[in-house]
């Protein structure tokens, strides 16, 4: 099972924020990566750290690198493509240059799908997948599945990050969800998350045995990324390896997967 964390929450979270790009001291993470059993990191890009993140060089660290996730793309622009020309065309030249694969965009805030955004936004993505033919475009969306099938079976370079968390959150059947985006799937977020909150895992409600049983049953094969509640400020390894050890339980108590 191929298993790996969102950039940061090996690190103490920066200014406070949940999820935010640690400009200073993010390549410590791809060393910790290695110790605690983790084999990716989902690389984040954030409106904070967009400018920076363009004159990184990756060329170390790119085997290591299953996404980028552009955060920096939550924006109620979302569907204009002057936006995404800005935003979102540098980071897939990026990609191309160090030779990743995945391009992670979260259609959800500020950037959910809308009646009124929604033709726009999948003729600009389309078109996107059409300049980016070496790419994939991996979508987190927080949805029913007919929206999400709508967007995903506009390309085969189209495929869908299922965050366990996001979905649980807006209260869809995982079973019948999983089972209708089964091969769009290509990551699964995991995160524990209800109407008012994050949580550790198996503390929020989200039926992980429910969920991994069901993708095992699927043969799913694709990553997994670690998008864990953060808890005490300091102990973010000692969290991760806890987590690590609860969906190896969850593992073990359905026979298969991981």
């Amino acid at each position: 099972m191929k298993i790996g964390i969102i950039q940061g929450r090996l690190l103490p979270p920066i200014d406070g924020f949940i999820q935010e790009f640690p400009i200073e001291n993010w390549k410590n993470e791809f060393e910790i990566l290695k110790t605690i059993g983790l084999n990716h990191i989902e690389f984040i890009i954030t409106k904070k750290s967009f400018g920076n993140f363009l004159d990184l060089d990756l060329s170390k660290y790119s085997k290591y690198i299953s996404g980028l996730c552009c955060d920096n793309l939550i924006d109620e622009k979302i569907s204009e493509l002057d936006f995404l020309d800005l935003n979102l065309k540098p980071i897939c030249e990026i990609a191309r240059k160090f030779e990743i694969k995945n391009i992670n965009i979260p259609l959800l805030e500020q950037s959910s799908i809308t009646d009124n955004n929604k033709n726009q936004l999948f003729s600009n993505l389309l078109s996107f997948s059409k300049i980016y033919p070496d790419l994939n475009f991996n979508f987190e969306i927080e949805d029913e599945y007919t929206t999400s099938l709508e967007l995903l079976n506009l390309s085969d370079k189209f495929y869908f990050i299922y965050d366990t968390g996001n979905l649980n959150f807006i209260g869809v059947d995982h079973y019948e969800y999983i089972n209708k985006v089964f091969h769009k799937i290509s990551n699964v977020h995991l995160k524990d998350r209800n109407e008012t909150g994050s949580y550790p895992p198996g503390e929020g409600g989200v039926n992980f045995s429910l969920i991994i049983q069901t993708l095992s049953e699927l043969n799913y094969k694709n990553i997994y990324t670690l998008q864990t509640s953060r808890r005490i400020s300091g102990n973010e390894i000692e969290t991760t390896i806890s987590d690590i050890k609860y969906f190896n339980r969850i593992k073990n108590e359905n026979e298969k997967l991981f």
